[in-house]
């Protein structure tokens, strides 16, 4: 394999510091990491696109639960994969031609995305670069998960936990941007969102033309309908990255 190749580095290092690197391919980059400069280079560069949103969220301590249950599966792993493996492929058996109807279908879809998905999406998914925001309460706790591509128009939204809204009021985005000597511009709109579950907003620009300059988004109670010219005081707010 080349690790001299830019797109392989990119892609091994994110997955390095996002920690979804795993076993034996985790382990090999490691050693790439010792050997080679340029992995390092990348390394480096994505724990500080995404140092922002590591330091938004507070540390928590595990409970004693979550001590006892690491200990428990780090002592019964090996005799559960065991049993867990012989258990699979007698359950598998019978669902070997449903099992093959589900691969084959994965295959058209990926051979033949066209016939399944609008050119549109197809072409925002394709691109790996991405803008993201982790919002918090003001108690700390993660709230709200916004991303989207670089030169897309879709914002998809996840709420983390559900947020509480009186009567006549909604929750609306806001993107906070800052000039090139980072003085704090006038707040901008991007639109309502939902209160619990996950939504999309549809950009008037590409992210790239609205977010180049935000560091910081931010959630307000508005009037339901409203579009005021800024918001009041923020129930949600963090950070936002580019992950590029």
């Amino acid at each position: 394999m080349n690790y001299d190749r830019p797109a392989l580095l990119e892609s091994l290092a994110s997955e390095y510091v996002l920690g979804t690197l795993r076993g034996p391919a985790r382990r090999r980059f490691e050693r790439i990491l010792a050997s080679l400069h340029n992995a390092r280079m990348a390394v480096a560069a994505w724990e500080s696109r995404l140092h922002p949103l590591a330091q938004s969220v507070p540390e928590s301590a595990p409970s004693v639960q979550v001590w006892k249950k690491i200990e428990s599966h780090i002592n019964g792993a090996r005799a559960q994969r065991t049993a867990s493996r012989a258990w699979r492929l007698n359950w598998l058996r019978p669902l070997g031609g449903v099992l093959s109807g589900i691969i084959m279908g994965v295959l058209i879809v990926k051979m033949a995305p066209s016939a399944f998905f609008p050119i549109e999406a197809q072409q925002e998914k394709a691109l790996s670069q991405s803008y993201v925001g982790l919002l918090l309460d003001q108690t700390g706790i993660p709230s709200l998960l916004a991303s989207t591509t670089r030169h897309g128009k879709r914002l998809k939204l996840k709420m983390l936990k559900p947020i509480t809204v009186p009567a006549g009021q909604a929750l609306t985005l806001w993107a906070l941007p800052h000039d090139q000597a980072g003085n704090d511009l006038p707040p901008m709109r991007l639109g309502s969102i939902p209160s619990e579950g996950k939504g999309e907003l549809i950009l008037a620009d590409t992210a790239e033309k609205l977010l180049a300059n935000v560091s910081r988004l931010g959630v307000s109670l508005e009037a339901s309908g409203s579009q005021p010219e800024g918001p009041s005081a923020f129930v949600l707010s963090g950070h936002c990255v580019r992950l590029w």
